[in-house]
């Protein structure tokens, strides 16, 4: 009920089932993990997430799933180092797929790029041929494409993009239906690496209007439509839409502004660097 409830924005009501659900589960790890992964994060209520994620380890010491939401959360306040140290406490080798991504988003925060080519080569290693294309690979290949991007590799990075797409969205009359990752938002993004304006814009607007009714996947559809809208130059309708997404819950935060390589169209407007001034610094990011 509370996962719904969140979805729905009806934040205090998710708020209280997910502490009614552990006082009647006390033990039950997952509902500290909804509760400081994700519910409390998507808040910017990022003390008391890390909070509900340290109970989780106490009944689950050491718990890789844990310990890497707690790196993704310091990532969320700009707090690298920190992230860095709780994602050390894992063992290289680790195959879980919550750390992967959160050491893939560690390498781009610190622009650490053929580092994290390499790991997302690792993700989609662990795909065998023939299978088709999960969420995860799927999410893998835009990221790679994205990271090969960014490192100056654009021969590389056309061929993943083009990759990602025929997984995406494998005939022209296939449906990309909107789902809890995002997978609409992800077509767009790889409409925008590849050049594709119209096509790009066309989908991100399609993208925010799948997840109209829908608290968590907004705000997400409408920083992508201002990522694209960046990358192609209408800087103005990219800023005008930052302020509300660093206000509302499931929105961005300063640090993510600040770090995220796509928000690097943006990096040289001194309007973004007003809005940043007035916003709270990495680390102190305790928005309610």
């Amino acid at each position: 009920m509370a996962t719904v409830e969140r979805r729905l924005g009806r934040w205090k009501e998710a708020e209280d089932n997910f502490r009614k659900a552990a006082e009647v589960d006390p033990r039950n790890i997952q509902v500290f993990e909804g509760m400081g992964g994700n519910f409390f994060s998507l808040l910017r209520r990022f003390d008391d997430a890390q909070t509900a994620l340290d109970r989780a380890l106490e009944i689950s010491p050491n718990d890789e799933d844990v310990l890497a939401r707690k790196a993704a959360i310091y990532q969320r306040e700009g707090r690298l180092d920190e992230a860095r140290r709780e994602l050390a406490k894992i063992g290289a080798t680790s195959s879980n797929e919550v750390v992967s991504n959160v050491r893939v988003m560690q390498a781009i925060y610190e622009r650490r790029y053929d580092e994290g080519i390499a790991l997302t080569r690792e993700i989609l290693s662990r795909i065998k041929p023939g299978e088709s294309w999960d969420t995860t690979g799927k999410v893998a290949l835009v990221q790679l494409a994205s990271l090969q991007q960014w490192a100056g590799r654009s021969n590389e990075a056309e061929k993943a993009f083009g990759a990602a797409l025929q997984a995406i969205k494998p005939a022209p009359d296939t449906i990309v239906a909107a789902d809890s990752d995002g997978m609409p938002s992800y077509l767009a993004e790889v409409y925008a690496g590849l050049g594709k304006k119209d096509e790009a814009l066309a989908q991100v607007h399609r993208s925010v209007a799948q997840y109209a009714d829908d608290a968590v996947g907004r705000p997400d559809a409408e920083a992508t439509l201002a990522e694209i809208e960046a990358r192609f130059g209408d800087l103005d309708s990219a800023l005008a839409a930052l302020p509300n997404l660093l206000k509302v819950p499931a929105g961005l935060t300063p640090a993510e502004l600040r770090l995220d390589p796509r928000w690097d169209p943006l990096r040289k407007d001194s309007r973004l660097q007003a809005l940043l001034a007035k916003s709270p610094v990495d680390g102190k990011d305790r928005a309610k």
